[in-house]
């Protein structure tokens, strides 16, 4: 097993000497010196960035979602090798895939698995897919609430790199404490499979009792949901989120939708950017006149959130509005004699001065308006709106003449 260098066979006490029926195992607190070099094998990515060898993920989402879908596609990319599925790229060659199904009709899985190899362009996986279905044995599959169970299904994983277990899990029926035990047995399970290096995908509803033990052993979290306004007709299509990550952070975990496309049998999934409301979209719904609890409906935001980027906005609308200001407010006269500019060295080429702007009278108006810097009050008084007031400030940005760069004579080491 991969952390055998890290356990000392002492610490396991003799039966005879406890009196219990089976051998312990004395616990044993590690130096953090002896953490750093304990012989960890390295991780062996499967499919970046969710899942690697000896990792637990966590597939959930409402019924009818698409999981079972979306973990049969996963398990035959898996098996196929190389490529990408919905951005997650497969790394290394196929690999042994076993599909647990413990709910599915054997002619929907057969449907289903006709269309989504036929994505592979008649290419056949270059490792092993199996799929054990509950329709296709002469008996019930185990029941991971027992330890029969869980010993049987251990038993085929250790022949396989990837292990998907859709549907089945402990229904959680019956006496809660029983259901609680069970759950956490199945959770001592799932870390005795990664000990040994194989990697778990468990698809389960996100109504299930024991959830919170699933996702607390779980090193990679998916969840799917249901976009808003979403409609039968339109088929697969789901919002994918991963919600926890051990090991992986950044772009590469970004919310996206999926969307299941077939065209003539073939299933294909596409993905979309799922980007969130910005501040600039708020601002222009707040230019177009709608209130606050208006765009926090339209756009699935909280009212204080609105309220606060609002208030941004109007700040650095209100510093863009000061800058014009003093460019176009007159400049005091200067005296000749100050007016006059220092000698430059001929070797030294003087930039042309550029014309400046002549006050605006508009803008004088608006800044006579203007002086308790209460823009809202300013805007009323005189008459403009945001919509109004926001393309003048562009466009005085683009006439602001450019400053040039000013001119440095080279410096000369004397001789």
């Amino acid at each position: 097993m991969p952390f055998d260098s890290i356990i000392d066979d002492s610490a396991v006490i003799d039966s005879t000497v406890t009196g219990s029926a089976t051998a312990t195992v004395r616990l044993q607190p590690l130096d953090w010196r002896a953490v750093l070099a304990a012989d960890v094998p390295a991780r062996r990515p499967l499919l970046e960035p969710i899942l690697a060898a000896g990792e637990i993920a966590v597939l959930r989402g409402p019924r009818g979602a698409g999981k079972s879908l979306l973990a049969l596609h996963l398990a035959i990319a898996l098996a196929r090798g190389g490529g990408k599925v919905l951005g997650w790229r497969v790394s290394g060659g196929g690999r042994r895939v076993l599909f647990v199904d413990g709910v599915l009709p054997l002619a929907v899985l057969r449907d289903r698995l006709a269309a989504l190899a036929d994505d592979t362009g008649g290419k056949a996986p270059a490792g092993e897919l199996h799929v054990l279905s509950h329709e296709t044995q002469a008996r019930v599959l185990p029941d991971l609430a027992t330890p029969e169970g869980r010993a049987e299904i251990a038993d085929l994983a250790r022949n396989y790199d990837v292990i998907v277990l859709d549907s089945m899990m402990p229904p959680g029926r019956g006496a809660s404490a029983r259901a609680a035990a069970a759950w956490s047995a199945v959770a001592g399970w799932l870390r005795d499979l990664r000990r040994c290096g194989t990697a778990v995908l468990v698809v389960e509803g996100d109504r299930a009792r024991g959830l919170p033990w699933l996702e607390a052993v779980a090193d990679t979290v998916i969840a799917l949901s249901r976009p808003k306004g979403h409609e039968p007709d339109e088929g697969a299509r789901v919002e994918v989120r991963v919600v926890k990550s051990l090991r992986a952070h950044g772009p590469a975990l970004a919310p996206f939708e999926a969307s299941l496309a077939v065209n003539g049998g073939t299933a294909c999934w596409q993905r979309e950017s799922l980007r969130g409301p910005t501040p600039a979209e708020v601002w222009e719904l707040h230019v177009q006149g709608l209130s606050i609890r208006r765009i926090a409906a339209r756009l699935g935001l909280s009212k204080s959130k609105v309220h606060r980027w609002l208030q941004a906005e109007e700040t650095a609308h209100l510093a863009r509005l000061h800058a014009a200001l003093s460019r176009a407010r007159p400049r005091r006269e200067v005296p000749a004699a100050d007016a006059a500019p220092p000698p430059v060295p001929a070797s030294v080429a003087v930039p042309p001065v550029p014309p400046t702007a002549g006050p605006d009278p508009q803008l004088e108006r608006f800044a006579f308006h203007l002086g308790r810097n209460d823009i809202p009050r300013a805007l009323a008084v005189f008459g403009w709106s945001w919509r109004k007031l926001v393309p003048w400030l562009d466009a005085m940005d683009k006439m602001r003449p450019a400053v040039p760069a000013p001119a440095v004579e080279p410096y000369r080491i004397a001789a």
